[in-house]
């Protein structure tokens, strides 16, 4: 049995006929091979030579079902098929007789054929529009791998780490179309193919996407066309299949479970839009709160043009392709924040009078502080100081209610221990494994003054210091019972909210909040009964 990096046509459709598969039909290309879908009875009802659903690409030896969910590579098909297990036996009764030398880590080698990148594969690249510092960035080159020669692109796993090479046909050997091993024996030669054979095929870009704060994400064709749109601006996290536009698996959709506007941006061509209306299909059902675009490239039908020529042949810009090529076709409906009247201060008083009533500029300052949340580094922190029962903790908890209830953390008495080693908060770095406290965009609203250790433990933290702020606290081991140093590191920046009616506050938190009192005035008391009645009575309507 073949190595399954390396298909042809008839090839393939010898390996179907031994599992009793001989209806086959191939494109005019000879790169699709169709049959019928092998997978839970999908085809039993097809018409001899008439209809064949599944179709398996020769070049990237992945296939798909145009009506079942069914899709995978060689591999995935092999083991539906039963003769896995026999072909891995074969390729390490192969490796144990020629011997296998010990090799270079996958990254050594890809470090290696990278920092020796010809200029001839840096034009290649170039004419495609990757300039070169994408090149280097991305690692890209030329190599051998597995004794073929070919371009090089690294595909990296969540953790950041090189998971396989995808390769394509070199430069040079683009006019050849077969391969010939030691014996002298020619062999169709694929366009694409992976190093290691058998690799699995991951969601490129997924590395980038769980580093990442931004709701959005743009789902793209190929890896080339990824790395062009990272170059020419575009901000959001960008992945790929890389298999072409059927090939997105239904584990990949879990990774955008968090995104709140998804786009789909794939080759103008009908597999193209085929692929685009079942992903967003597939997408809209597992993420229902998810707005999904379709971003129509600016080209003529089935010209199969892709994201690569929009950038280098139409110079379009990252801006453009979001404002003005996107499109919403599946999921929840965008809100159109364009047709927004801009609110005033005057106006922000007058919504947030609704349940705080009076204390206008604490109620305006609460909310603008929380809404500087959402920046980068321009948060704030306040600390209502009054006597009991002035609505220090009302004006906070309530103003808290307009943004989302995920993003604000409420705590009573809190001692540094809860708080370093809570789980809502307590997260692992992907990157280097250390735990830390997650604080980006928080607001934190504290009822009661915390522990006056904890208080100084985030004092560098709230005032800027850096975004990530090492910590190591002392802990028992669960197995000795010794104590042992908890290290790690907390993240932010959050906007901090402190609630006391202790005029003694340490002089350290005073320089690093604002210091807000709420009115105590007998109009502001008789307005919030009346409130609160309305409230009881009426709850319905006040809600």
């Amino acid at each position: 049995m073949r190595n399954p990096s390396f298909m042809s046509p008839e090839d393939f459709k010898a390996y179907l006929a031994k599992h009793g598969i001989t209806e086959t039909k191939t494109s005019r290309d000879g790169k699709e091979v169709s049959f019928p879908c092998p997978f839970g009875g999908c085809d039993d009802d097809h018409r001899k030579n008439e209809e064949y659903h599944c179709s398996f690409n020769c070049d990237t030896c992945v296939y798909n079902c145009l009506k079942c969910p069914a899709q995978g590579n060689f591999i995935t098909l092999m083991q539906h098929l039963g003769d896995y297990d026999e072909w891995r036996s074969e390729q390490k009764r192969k490796q144990q007789s020629i011997g296998i030398k010990k090799q270079p880590s996958l990254e050594a080698q890809v470090k290696k054929f990278h920092e020796a990148t010809r200029e001839q594969v840096r034009e290649y690249f170039n004419g495609r529009g990757i300039n070169n510092k994408s090149i280097d960035s991305f690692m890209l080159g030329a190599g051998v791998f597995g004794g073929q020669r070919g371009l090089m692109i690294p595909v990296f796993d969540r953790e950041g780490k090189i998971a396989y090479v995808k390769l394509r046909r070199a430069p040079e050997d683009e006019v050849s179309e077969t391969i010939a091993d030691s014996m002298g024996k020619k062999t169709p030669m694929s366009k694409y193919w992976f190093y290691p054979t058998g690799s699995q095929v991951l969601l490129v870009g997924e590395d980038e996407l769980v580093k990442s704060t931004s709701s959005d994400v743009l789902i793209c064709e190929g890896e080339l066309d990824r790395i062009i749109a990272i170059q020419e601006g575009v901000k959001m996290p960008v992945v790929t299949g890389g298999g072409g536009a059927n090939t997105f698996k239904d584990e990949w959709l879990d990774a955008l479970k968090n995104m709140r506007n998804i786009y789909i941006c794939f080759d103008k061509d009908k597999a193209g839009e085929d692929g685009c209306k079942k992903l967003s299909q597939r997408l809209a059902e597992r993420i229902p709160n998810a707005s999904i675009f379709k971003i129509s490239l600016p080209f003529e039908e089935d010209s199969h043009a892709d994201l690569t020529e929009y950038f280098t042949a139409k110079k379009g810009t990252a801006d453009e392709l979001f404002l003005k090529y996107s499109k919403h076709i599946a999921g929840t409906k965008p809100i159109d924040a364009s047709k927004f009247k801009e609110l005033t201060i005057d106006d922000i008083a007058k919504t947030l009078s609704t349940t705080i009533k009076h204390d206008d500029v604490n109620k305006v300052i609460t909310f603008l502080a929380m809404l500087l949340t959402y920046t980068d580094s321009d948060q704030i922190n306040i600390m209502f100081n009054a006597s009991s029962s002035t609505g220090k903790s009302y004006i906070c908890l309530e103003t808290s209610k307009y943004f989302p209830e995920q993003d604000v953390n409420i705590y009573g008495k809190t001692s540094p221990t809860a708080f370093f080693y809570s789980q809502k908060l307590r997260k692992k770095d992907n990157q280097t494994g250390e735990p830390y406290i997650d604080l980006e965009r928080r607001i934190m609203i504290f009822t009661e003054l915390p522990d006056t250790q904890l208080q100084e433990n985030l004092r560098s933290i709230l005032s800027h210091d850096c975004k990530k702020v090492p910590f190591a606290n002392t802990n028992k081991s669960g197995k000795s019972g010794k104590n042992v140093a908890d290290e790690g590191y907390l993240l932010g920046y959050p906007s901090a909210f402190f609630c006391s009616a202790n005029t003694n506050i340490d002089e350290q938190e005073q320089t690093r909040c604002l210091i807000l009192s709420p009115d105590s005035t007998r109009e502001k008391v008789m307005a919030g009964i009346d409130a609160y009645i309305d409230r009881s009575c009426h709850k319905d309507a006040f809600d």
